[in-house]
């Protein structure tokens, strides 16, 4: 298993790693407690930001299931959209042919007079 050391210099991110050098550099100056505590320190950071990118990735992944949402109900609202215009356009033909037959019967009494 890699120690803390190790595992903190190969995962930081790019705005962390002039911090976690300057910190591992004073680390090799300093002894004891001190050291302990500025190791504890570090450590501590790195966690904060393996938690920070963790919630990034989940409002990302969030904000990608939202917008497949909203496509999604822009489909079902285009699809009832469509349906919708084609039971009016139903009736609307209806209605058109109906007078047509009318005028047409009505050119034929006309005539016949």
């Amino acid at each position: 298993m890699p120690t803390a050391r190790s595992w903190l210099l190969h995962d930081t991110d790019s705005y962390l790693t002039p911090l976690v050098t300057f910190i591992n550099r004073c680390l090799k100056e300093m002894q004891g407690d001190a050291a302990k505590q500025l190791e504890n320190v570090k450590i501590e950071l790195l966690k904060l930001t393996k938690k920070e990118a963790a919630d990034c990735q989940l409002w990302h992944n969030m904000a990608r299931t939202g917008e497949r949402k909203k496509q999604k109900n822009k489909e079902i609202d285009d699809c009832q959209t469509w349906h919708n215009a084609a039971r009016r356009e139903k009736p609307k033909k209806q209605k058109n042919k109906e007078i047509a037959d009318c005028q047409q019967w009505y050119n034929m009494q006309e005539n016949a007079v």
